[in-house]
């Protein structure tokens, strides 16, 4: 499997998204910046390469950049893309196997709902064309929320700020509305505390906002701080950045998944990246758990995979201890397995970074719940 960090990280770059439209300064000065709209989309396909081989296509996009999967219906194992979308929606898409290997590269123009233009291998020997069209069956669709905001140090312009990005998706459409509703909810209090939500995804991002610059303020605007000398000092300590980006990873079956990519500065010697997973099943109505998964009984059995391939790829060196090597609810899955994400301090150093183990369903057949 391509790894997430690398799909995801390259795309959504956690320090330079910029979602600006306009500039609205709030009686407290916070200024708010409106979602450009044209410049991020999540979109599902469906369509044919070669007129008669008929494949699926899940894509995000931010500003210029595009990433996501694609499989071919009669095969069914996700092939992970990337590339990128000019100012006159040509793109360019590249394919990769699990080995990280470029396999393939889609050229074509996007033109409303559809996408089409001509699929060639590595060696340019294979052409064909390829024509999809927004689907979203057995699906979820998603608009894109995207609210940048800034608040400055005692309001003084030369002090340090901070810099607060959030793009959000909000599932906007489903064949049932019941489960669309539950769905919405669901995602609004996995990632916002109960006291924050309000009637709209929107008016909760923007209390958000709201209740992270109280917490800037009550930290940093303390009058021994009213110091220009000592700010510029300790520039880094008042400088604090927050960031929170939501990538589809799977869309597929009536099955969901979604990572939130979470960057926080608050002043210290680093920031701290993290990957919050989010699944949801469809059908069932319900956030996915592990033990819907695995039978918790064999939940020793998948820690011993787990570390197995962990020693396969080098990593157990770098682990504070085998012990702390849980099956986590931190996972994502795909069309032929599941991701578990450990992130930074979890079971390894900082230094380390996100450890991503992806297992193959067959080698879990006999731990599944279902098959």
């Amino acid at each position: 499997m391509k790894k997430l960090i690398y799909t995801t990280l390259f795309l959504f770059s956690i320090v330079n998204i910029q979602c600006y439209t306009n500039v609205q300064s709030s009686p407290n000065n916070i200024q708010r910046i409106a979602i450009d709209d044209t410049q991020f989309f999540y979109k599902h396909f469906a369509g044919t390469i070669n007129d008669d081989i008929e494949i699926i296509m899940s894509l995000n996009r931010n500003k210029n950049s595009l990433s996501g999967y694609y499989y071919y219906k009669k095969i069914g194992i996700q092939i992970f893309i990337d590339g990128s979308i000019d100012e006159k929606n040509n793109i360019i898409l590249n394919e990769y196997d699990k080995n990280s290997v470029q396999t393939g590269t889609f050229i074509g123009i996007l033109n409303n709902d559809k996408l089409s233009g001509t699929w060639q291998n590595p060696t340019k020997t294979k052409n064909f064309k390829f024509n999809i069209t927004e689907d979203y069956s057995n699906s979820v669709k998603f608009e894109v929320l995207c609210q940048n905001a800034e608040y400055q140090l005692f309001e003084i312009d030369t002090f340090p700020f901070y810099s607060i990005e959030i793009k959000y998706l909000n599932p906007v459409s489903y064949e049932n509305n019941l489960v669309l509703n539950s769905l919405q909810n669901s995602l609004l209090h996995y990632y916002f505390a109960e006291d924050i939500i309000e009637k709209t995804p929107k008016a909760t991002i923007n209390t958000f906002i709201d209740t992270l610059i109280n917490i800037y303020k009550t930290y940093n605007e303390i009058p021994e701080y009213n110091d220009y000398e000592y700010i510029s000092d300790a520039k880094y300590q008042f400088t604090w950045d927050y960031t929170s980006e939501w990538v589809i990873l799977y869309n597929e079956k009536d099955k969901l998944s979604i990572a939130e990519i979470n960057y926080i500065y608050e002043g210290g010697a680093h920031g701290l990246g993290t990957y919050n997973l989010f699944n949801y099943d469809l059908k069932t109505n319900k956030k996915i758990v592990l033990s819907d998964i695995i039978k918790k009984a064999q939940f020793e059995e998948l820690q011993t995979i787990i570390l197995q391939k962990l020693d396969e790829n080098g990593q157990t060196e770098m682990l504070f201890s085998l012990d702390d090597v849980k099956p986590t609810e931190n996972f994502f899955l795909s069309s032929d397995g599941i991701t578990f994400i450990y992130n930074p301090y979890e079971i390894a150093p900082y230094v380390v970074g996100i450890i991503e183990v992806f297992i193959e369903y067959k080698k879990i057949e006999n731990l599944r719940i279902e098959n």
